[in-house]
C-alpha cells in the first residue's frame, strides 16, 4: 500500500505527458500542493519522510536532466518549487529538514551549472531557507555545511559571469547570483558563528566588489543616495533583494529569470544589488566580522586591477566607515593598518600600498567619528612602517603618504591629552633616532636614512599639530604633496594667519581646538636640537614645525593695549590679565624659550653643525651629566632665576627637571668630521622663529631674547673677524637678523626710538638679498625647500664691523618704556638688570632646566648648616636632648652649628632662634636668612675645615658602620632586655 505522504507528493506533479506544457512557470498543482503543505505543517513528524522522498526524486531527475532530458528538467523544477513551499510553510520545523533542502539545491546547481532556469528556481529555494534559518546547523552538520558552501560558491561565480556577446544575459546571470548572495548576507546563517563567517566572507566579497569597481564614484554616490532614500528597491529585478527585517516579518523572495514586457536589467541594477548586499554586511557585522570583511575586500582588490583606481578605493573605505555601526567603526582603519604592516617589507612601493595609505587618510580625515579607536597603537604601527620604508630606501615613494597619514590622526580628538600623547610618541622616536640613528649606528650627520627619518618625523609632528588645530580648514586634494606626490590632504597655509596684526603689532593666533590640551613646552623642548642638524632639509622642516608649534600650542600672552588707560597711571595703557604668575618667575614656556635661543645662537654662530660620528653612548653620557634623579636646588640668590614667590613653597608635587639632552650633547660635542654650516636660508628661518617668539610671547621673549641678541652682536666681532666670502655673507646675515628683530621689538612695544635706530642700521647694509625677501622659504606652509638659497654676492662696501646695534641705547629705551615696565612688573632699574645679564649658550642651556625651589629649598646652597644635615639627624634614635650634656666640651648639634658658622665652641643659643626667619622686604623676605641675627653680638668668622671635621667626629656623623652606608648613631643606645624588645611590649622613648 502506498504511504499517504507519497500519494500527496505524487499528486502535486502534472501527468508525465503534460510536464512540458507547464512551461514557462513549471509549477506544481496548486490544490494538491496546499494539501501537502497542510499535511506537513500539522504532522511535523512526517517531514523527514516527505523530504527524504523528494530528495531521492530530485537526485534522479537532476541526473537524467544533465543528459538533456527536457521532461526530467521540468520535473526537477517542479520538485524545487515543492521544496520552497514546504520551507515557507513549515519554517518552524526547518531544522528538521534543512540538510535535505540544501543538498537538493546543491545537486540541482551542480548537475546543471549553466542552466539559468534551474539556477533561478534553486535560488528561490535557497533564499527561502536563508530567510528563516537561524544558522545553528552550519558548522555543526558537516554534510549541510559542505553543501551550503558549494551553493554559495556557485552563485558567487555566477555573479561575476563574463559574457561579452549578450549583455542582457550577463546582467541577468549576475543579478541572479547577487540575489542569492543577498539572501545569505541578510540571513543568520552568515553571522551566527565567527569561524563560519570567516569561511563565507571570502566567497561573498569578490562579486560585491567587482560589480561596482569599474563604475565612476559619482554614479555610485547617486546609487547610494537612492538606497538611503528608498530602502525597498524600485526595480522589478531587485524585488527579491530586501533588507533584513525581523524574523516574524520576513518574506521569502521569489526569483525569476525574465519579466515579460520588460527589458533586461542594466549595469546600474547590478551595481545597486551589489551595494545593497555590501551595505547589509557592514550594518549587521560586529567588530571582528567587520575586520574579516575588510580583509576579504582587500583580497578581492588584490585579485583584480582595482588598486590603481585610488579614487574608488578611497570611496570604498569611506562607505565602509559610514555603513558600519557606530561602536564598531574602529575596526575598519585598524584592519587596514594591520594589512599595511604585513606588507611593509616590499622592496618597491606597490599600488596596493599607495592605495591603502590613501584609504587610511580618507578614513582618518572623514567627518565620521571613530569610537574606541586607539590612535596611539595606530601611530606606533605607522611609525614602524615609516622607519621600515626609510631603511629599505631613503627615497621611497610611500614616505609622503605615511607622513600625511600620521598627520591626519589629529582630525578627531577623542580625549583631552590625545594630541599630546601622539606628539610624545613622535618626539620619543625623533630623539632616539637623533641620538642613535635608525639602526643604532650613532648620530652621524652623513647617514641618509637618519636624515630622512628625522625629516619625516618632524613633518608628521607638524602635520599632526596643524590638523588638530585647524580641522575645519582641511582640504582634500589628490595632487597636493608634502614630501612629494601622492599626498591627499593638505592644510591651509599659515601665511594668512601671519599677514594680519592686532593693535599691538603681534600677529594673529591659531583658532585653538577647545577639545584638546596643548602640547607641553617641556615635551617640545626635547626636539630643539633638530634646529642645529647637519642637513638643511631637516633644519628647514623643523623651523616650520617650530613656528607651527608656537602659533598653535603656546598660549599667547594676554597683554593688550588699551588707549582708554593712557591717562591712568596705574594702567600705563596696558590692560593686564587677572593676577597670576609674574613673567619674572621662570615657567615651562620660559625654559623653552631659553632652549630655543640657545639653539638659535648655536645655528647662527657655530662653525659646524650636527653631531660627531661615533657611538650613541657619547650623547647619552652627556645627557647623564645634566639629568639627575634628585636635582640640587639652585642658588636662590641668583638674579637669573628671579625671586621665589610664596605660592611656590606651597606646591606639593615637585616636577621632574627637563633638559634637551640632544641639545646639550650637540653644543658640547661639535661636529669635526664633516662641514655643515648655516646657510642664507637658515638665517631667514631664524628670523621667522624669533619674530614669531616675540609676537606670541612679547614679555618672556624680551627677558630671554634681548640678552641673546646682545651676546650675538658682541660675540660676532671675534667669531667673524676674518674669513672667506661665506663668512662675510654670514656676517651680513647676522647683521640683518639683529636689525629686523630689533625693529620687530620696537613695533611690538610701540617704541619709535627702537624702530628708528633699527631701520637706520639696516639702511647701512648693502642689499644684494634680504632675509625677508621672496626667495627665502616661507614658514608655516608645506612648500618645503629642498635646497637652501645661495649666499648673495658680497658687496665691497659690506664690512664686518661689530657691534652692529647700540645695545646700550636699545636696552635703555626698553627700560624707559612704560608698557615694558607694566607688563614685566618691574621699574626701570629692574628692567635694566634683567636685560643686561651675561648670556652664553651654557647659561641658556642651564636656564632651560626645570628646577625645584620648594621643599628642598631649606637644604639648598643658601640654607644653613643645621638644615643641610637634618636628613642625617633624622636617622638618630629619638632620645631626649635633655639627656645630652650641654657643656662647651661636649658634643652636640649646637657645636656643629657654631663650627659651620665660624664661631668658637662656646655657649650655644636656642635652636629655635634659627626658625625665626625674617618676613621683611617683599620677595627678599622669602630667601633663607643667616642662621643668627646680627643682634647676637658675635662676629662671624670663617670656619676652618678642621673645626668642622672635629665637630662631625664628635657627633659621629660620617663614620660608616654598616655596608649599606647608614649613619652611626652619635648617642649610645642602652642595651635592652629580651622582654623589652618583644613586639607586644610598649617601650617608652625616654629612659628615666
Amino acid at each position: 500500500m502506498t504511504p499517504n505522504h507519497v500519494r500527496l507528493i505524487d499528486s502535486c506533479y502534472p501527468h508525465h505527458s503534460a510536464l512540458l506544457a507547464t512551461a514557462p512557470d513549471y509549477r506544481p498543482n496548486s490544490q494538491e500542493l496546499s494539501r501537502l503543505t497542510y499535511y506537513a505543517s500539522n504532522r511535523p513528524g512526517k517531514l523527514p519522510k516527505i523530504t527524504s522522498y523528494l530528495e531521492k526524486r530530485a537526485k534522479n531527475e537532476a541526473n537524467k536532466a544533465k543528459y538533456g532530458s527536457a521532461k526530467q528538467k521540468a520535473s526537477l523544477l517542479i520538485t524545487l518549487a515543492i521544496f520552497r513551499a514546504l520551507t515557507v510553510e513549515c519554517r518552524r520545523e526547518l531544522p528538521v529538514f534543512s540538510r535535505t533542502v540544501i543538498v537538493v539545491v546543491s545537486v540541482a546547481v551542480t548537475s546543471l551549472p549553466n542552466d539559468i532556469e534551474v539556477a533561478a528556481r534553486a535560488a528561490s529555494v535557497f533564499t527561502a531557507w536563508t530567510t528563516y534559518t537561524d544558522g545553528g546547523l552550519i558548522g555543526v552538520d558537516d554534510h549541510l555545511t559542505k553543501a551550503y558552501l558549494s551553493v554559495s560558491r556557485h552563485y558567487s561565480h555566477l555573479s561575476v559571469l563574463v559574457n561579452n556577446k549578450d549583455a542582457e544575459l550577463r546582467n541577468r546571470s549576475r543579478l541572479l547570483g547577487l540575489a542569492a548572495i543577498s539572501g545569505i548576507v541578510a540571513s543568520d546563517a552568515l553571522y551566527a558563528s565567527l569561524p563560519e563567517f570567516t569561511t563565507q566572507i571570502p566567497v561573498l566579497a569578490p562579486p560585491l566588489i567587482l560589480n561596482i569597481a569599474g563604475m565612476p564614484t559619482n554614479t555610485l554616490d547617486d546609487i547610494c543616495s537612492t538606497i538611503e532614500t528608498e530602502p525597498q528597491p524600485t526595480s522589478p529585478y531587485l524585488a527579491e533583494i530586501q533588507a533584513r527585517p525581523p524574523l516574524s516579518q520576513r518574506r521569502a523572495a521569489s526569483i525569476h529569470v525574465h519579466i515579460d514586457g520588460e527589458k533586461g536589467p542594466s549595469q546600474l541594477d547590478v551595481a545597486e544589488a551589489a551595494l545593497r548586499a555590501l551595505k547589509t554586511i557592514f550594518q549587521q557585522g560586529n567588530a571582528v566580522q567587520i575586520a574579516r570583511t575588510m580583509a576579504a575586500i582587500i583580497i578581492s582588490l588584490d585579485s583584480s586591477d582595482v588598486w590603481t583606481n585610488v579614487e574608488f578605493c578611497c570611496w570604498l573605505a569611506d562607505k565602509a566607515l559610514a555603513w558600519t555601526q557606530y561602536q564598531y567603526r574602529f575596526a575598519v582603519p585598524t584592519k587596514m593598518v594591520e594589512l599595511l604592516l604585513a606588507s611593509q617589507g616590499t622592496p618597491v612601493p606597490t599600488a596596493r600600498l599607495m592605495s591603502l595609505m590613501a584609504m587610511l587618510a580618507t578614513v582618518f580625515t572623514s567627518p565620521i567619528s571613530l569610537v574606541n579607536f586607539s590612535t596611539s597603537d595606530v601611530l606606533t604601527k605607522l611609525i614602524t612602517v615609516l622607519l621600515r620604508r626609510v631603511a629599505i630606501d631613503p627615497e621611497d615613494g610611500l614616505l609622503p603618504a605615511v607622513v600625511q597619514c600620521i598627520s591626519s590622526l589629529g582630525t578627531h580628538v577623542y580625549y583631552a591629552d590625545q594630541i599630546q600623547d601622539l606628539a610624545e610618541e613622535l618626539i620619543t622616536r625623533l630623539v632616539n633616532i637623533q641620538l642613535n640613528g635608525i639602526n643604532g649606528r650613532g648620530p652621524s650627520g652623513t647617514d641618509p636614512t637618519r636624515t630622512v627619518s628625522l625629516r619625516c618625523l618632524v613633518l608628521s609632528l607638524k602635520g599632526l599639530i596643524e590638523t588638530a588645530n585647524r580641522v575645519g580648514s582641511m582640504k582634500k586634494n589628490v595632487s597636493s604633496t608634502v614630501l612629494g606626490e601622492s599626498s591627499r590632504i593638505v592644510a591651509e597655509p599659515m601665511e594668512s594667519i601671519l599677514e594680519r596684526h592686532d593693535s599691538s603689532g603681534i600677529r594673529e593666533d591659531y583658532s585653538h581646538n577647545p577639545r584638546k590640551n596643548n602640547i607641553a613646552p617641556e615635551l617640545w623642548q626635547e626636539t630643539i636640537a633638530v634646529l642645529c642638524e647637519a642637513d638643511f632639509s631637516v633644519r628647514s622642516s623643523y623651523a616650520q614645525a617650530l613656528v607651527t608649534f608656537l602659533l598653535a600650542e603656546v598660549p599667547k600672552e594676554p597683554y593688550t593695549f588699551d588707549s582708554g588707560l593712557l591717562n591712568r597711571e596705574e594702567g600705563k595703557g596696558v590692560r593686564l590679565p587677572s593676577p597670576g604668575r609674574p613673567l619674572t618667575i621662570p615657567d615651562a614656556t620660559t625654559r623653552l624659550l631659553h632652549a630655543i635661543h640657545a639653539a638659535a645662537f648655536h645655528l647662527a654662530m657655530s662653525p659646524s653643525l650636527g653631531f660627531r660620528s661615533g657611538a650613541p653612548s657619547e650623547a647619552s653620557d652627556e645627557f647623564d651629566q645634566h639629568i639627575h634623579v634628585d636635582p640640587p636646588t639652585p642658588d636662590v640668590t641668583s638674579n637669573r632665576f628671579g625671586e621665589i614667590e610664596l605660592h611656590e613653597q606651597h606646591r606639593t608635587t615637585p616636577s621632574r627637571r627637563r633638559l634637551s639632552r640632544v641639545l646639550a650633547a650637540l653644543i658640547n660635542t661639535p661636529a669635526v668630521d664633516h662641514i655643515a654650516t648655516a646657510t642664507f636660508s637658515d638665517y631667514a628661518c631664524l628670523l621667522n622663529i624669533l619674530i614669531t617668539v616675540h609676537r606670541r610671547l612679547p614679555g618672556r621673549a624680551l627677558l630671554v631674547g634681548v640678552p641673546m641678541l646682545i651676546a650675538m652682536d658682541t660675540n660676532a666681532m671675534s667669531a667673524l673677524r676674518e674669513g672667506d666670502e661665506a663668512v662675510q655673507g654670514k656676517a651680513w646675515a647676522i647683521k640683518e637678523l639683529l636689525g629686523r628683530v630689533w625693529e620687530e621689538i620696537g613695533e611690538i612695544w610701540a617704541s619709535d626710538g627702537i624702530q628708528r635706530r633699527a631701520r637706520e642700521a639696516l639702511d647701512k647694509l648693502p642689499n644684494p638679498g634680504s632675509l625677508a625677501g621672496p626667495t627665502t622659504p616661507p614658514l608655516g606652509t608645506n612648500n618645503l625647500v629642498q635646497d637652501p638659497v645661495p649666499w648673495p654676492a658680497p658687496s665691497p662696501e659690506d664690512g664686518s664691523k661689530f657691534p652692529f646695534i647700540n645695545a646700550e641705547m636699545m636696552v635703555t629705551l626698553l627700560a624707559n618704556n612704560e608698557r615694558v615696565q607694566a607688563v614685566l612688573g618691574l621699574d626701570k632699574q629692574g628692567v635694566l638688570k634683567r636685560l643686561i645679564l651675561d648670556w652664553t649658550e651654557e647659561s641658556a642651556l642651564s636656564d632651560s632646566i626645570e628646577t625645584l625651589h620648594h621643599h628642598d629649598v631649606l637644604r639648598g646652597e643658601g640654607a644653613s648648616a643645621l638644615r643641610k644635615i637634618s636628613p642625617a639627624l633624622m636617622q638618630i634614635d629619638n632620645i631626649s636632648l635633655a639627656s645630652v650634656a650641654r657643656s662647651g666640651k661636649g658634643g652636640g648639634v649646637d657645636i656643629l652649628r657654631e663650627a659651620l658658622e665660624g664661631r668658637g665652641l662656646g655657649t650655644s643659643a636656642s635652636v629655635t632662634t634659627f626658625d625665626r626667619m625674617s618676613a621683611q622686604g617683599g620677595h627678599a623676605g622669602l630667601l633663607v636668612p643667616p642662621t643668627r641675627p646680627t643682634s647676637a653680638g658675635r662676629e662671624r668668622l670663617k670656619s676652618s675645615p678642621s673645626e668642622v671635621r672635629d665637630a662631625l667626629d664628635r657627633l659621629g656623623i660620617g663614620r660608616q658602620t654598616q655596608a649599606n652606608g647608614r649613619l652611626r648613631s652619635p648617642f649610645p643606645i642602652a642595651e635592652r632586655s629580651e622582654s623589652e624588645t618583644k613586639p607586644h611590649v610598649l617601650v617608652p622613648p625616654y629612659r628615666s
